[in-house]
């Protein structure tokens, strides 16, 4: 079949023969035409914003008798921002449940939702190829992440989980919602026996210092995850009707956990009201720590004595490559380059 070979901000592409193709625009997509090209692909296939509303239900079809074909096996699957929902996303676990070659797989920017992150958990459960997720900006909630979790506790090949921006603790932008921590409780409860999950992302989740607590505790028994993303997570505040109130109790968690750790070498602090306090807690930690090379505490308001605190830190740590203290109030900040 003819693809088009010219591209527009807001196209998709399709890969053929692992080659990125740009699709057609997708109001002007054809159920047939999309059925070749997926049928043209090789192991890489991206549908990133390729999938028009219409006709959505039938290209999904197309995308799952893919995901199932033994003859021409996907290792890259991508169908990110289709508005693909929770029924399109139980079809895509079933032939998931199915398939022995899919490595990794995009879906964020969807509508997957709880529902759709239950049926995918289940896919996770028997699924024994995949090793990247992404399932970030779906809305997945408390409920998502705590059937994610049980499939976490059996998975065995999963290195990659990205769940960043959903409400993983039923709280959105501006603190709207009601706070629920059991699905990162349970998260965390399963990176305690997870052996093989080394990549984590949950920024923006509004998980507060709470959650922050919980998985800062299962990071102290867990040997294996080497990057943490917690940015843009209010660690180091809570609402209190409907009001933030500063706490020193998700930074010091996290500083204590820091204390014992000895596999994290990546972790994104940015934008969660760490604070002074909360910096000479983690300044204490880091003259013990001897395996954390990445830190990033870019916009907390730690003000020039928490910028001291770290400072002293260094004077003793020899591992920390990268300190970033933008924005951070202080006089004095590093930059994210090599020290």
């Amino acid at each position: 079949c003819r693809v088009a070979q010219t591209s527009r901000e807001g196209r998709g592409a399709v890969a053929v023969n692992g080659i990125d193709i740009p699709c057609p625009c997708a109001k002007q997509m054809k159920v047939h035409n999309f059925q070749n090209m997926v049928r043209a692909s090789g192991g890489i296939l991206n549908a990133s914003r390729c999938v028009p509303e219409g006709s959505r239900v039938e290209m999904v079809g197309v995308v799952c008798t893919k995901i199932r074909d033994t003859q021409r096996p996907l290792q890259v699957l991508d169908l990110s921002n289709n508005r693909i929902d929770g029924e399109e996303a139980r079809r895509i676990a079933e032939a998931l449940g199915e398939n022995r070659t899919l490595t990794e797989l995009r879906l964020h920017g969807n509508l997957i939702n709880t529902d759709g992150a239950r049926h995918l958990a289940g896919a996770l459960k028997v699924n024994a190829a995949m090793t990247n997720l992404n399932l970030s900006w779906n809305g997945i909630r408390a409920e998502g992440a705590a059937a994610i979790a049980e499939a976490l506790k059996v998975n065995a090949v999963l290195k990659s989980l990205d769940l960043a921006r959903n409400q993983l603790c039923g709280i959105g932008r501006y603190g709207r919602g009601t706070y629920d921590s059991s699905g990162i409780h349970a998260l965390a409860s399963a990176l305690k026996v997870n052996a093989v999950l080394t990549e984590l992302n949950l920024s923006s989740n509004s998980i507060g210092p709470e959650a922050a607590v919980a998985i800062a505790e299962s990071l102290k028994v867990n040997a294996v995850m080497k990057s943490l993303d917690l940015s843009h997570n209010n660690i180091g505040r809570y609402y209190e009707n409907g009001a933030l109130v500063s706490t020193s109790e998700g930074p010091a968690a996290i500083a204590a956990m820091l204390k014992v750790n000895a596999v994290l070498t990546n972790l994104n602090l940015m934008s969660n009201s760490i604070e002074g306090v909360g910096a000479a807690a983690l300044g204490e930690a880091l003259k013990v720590n001897a395996v954390l090379t990445n830190l990033i505490l870019w916009g907390n308001n730690i003000g020039d004595a928490g910028a001291a605190a770290l400072g002293e830190a260094l004077k003793v740590n020899a591992v920390l490559k990268s300190l970033d203290l933008r924005l951070n109030d202080c006089l004095l900040y590093t930059s994210p380059s090599p020290r």
